[in-house]
């Protein structure tokens, strides 16, 4: 059963807080009430989560906008969560989703149903939602944190975007450089050699000769390194969301 955290006024007027164990919300106000407390407020208390699925803001925009359609065409909040669930194509999103229907069956609200997965939602968004139930405007809520989802979502791919280019002439160049400074250079030793036997090899030029050379002797670490950055810099420009 489920774990409901309260806040009730003593007979004398007292407030206390406290838990208790019930299999619904009513059950928890009936057994205030036998108590002789006046509830005050009554909310599922929220589970340790040790991991909370992270969701791309285009699901999430698209999922808040479905909530807001549902509602203002008269469906209930269960309902329309459990449909939501059923046609999303996320399946850490639908997984969520049907554990917000769970505990809205058992009398949480929707913000505190969410606040339990900060990975998913945002503190704004929660905060959005706990104003629109507050203030009787949720649908309105919903659709505003669509709103939000999309235009954070929108300039996330912009950025992406515009750091794609640069990204890859910095990667090209990269790996122009070294495969100069391995194959290209090592060409001219013979002559760099003669340089400096004379003592007119530039102070520049050894330095490069220097640099070539320890690439050529680290050559498998440093293509280990090259392969890493462009796998970090692949899952950077993918990741869903920053």
């Amino acid at each position: 059963m489920p774990e409901f955290l309260y806040i009730a006024r003593q007979m004398a007027g007292g407030q206390i807080t406290g838990t208790m164990t019930a299999a619904t919300r009513q059950e928890a106000l009936r057994s205030l009430s036998a108590q002789s407390l006046m509830p005050v407020r009554v909310d599922v208390a929220a589970p340790v989560i040790a991991k909370s699925a992270r969701v791309a803001r285009k699901h999430l925009a698209s999922a808040f906008s479905q909530l807001a359609d549902l509602l203002e065409s008269g469906v209930s909040l269960v309902r329309s969560l459990e449909i939501v669930s059923r046609q999303t194509h996320e399946p850490g999103l639908a997984s969520i989703l049907g554990e917000t229907r769970d505990r809205l069956a058992d009398g949480a609200s929707l913000a505190a149903a969410f606040s339990s997965h900060p990975k998913a939602f945002p503190e704004v968004a929660i905060s959005i939602l706990h104003a629109g139930e507050e203030g009787g405007f949720l649908e309105e809520s919903l659709r505003q944190i669509a709103e939000h989802f999309d235009r954070q979502d929108d300039l996330d791919s912009r950025l992406r975007g515009a750091l794609a280019y640069p990204a890859f002439l910095s990667v090209t160049g990269a790996l122009v450089a070294l495969s100069m400074l391995i194959f290209f250079v090592p060409k001219f030793a013979p002559l760099f050699d003669r340089l400096a036997r004379k003592g007119e090899l530039p102070a520049l030029t050894s330095l490069l000769l220097s640099v070539s050379q320890s690439l050529r002797e680290n050559s498998v670490f440093v293509l280990l390194g090259l392969v890493g950055i462009l796998v970090a810099s692949w899952q950077l420009v993918r990741r869903p969301e920053a």
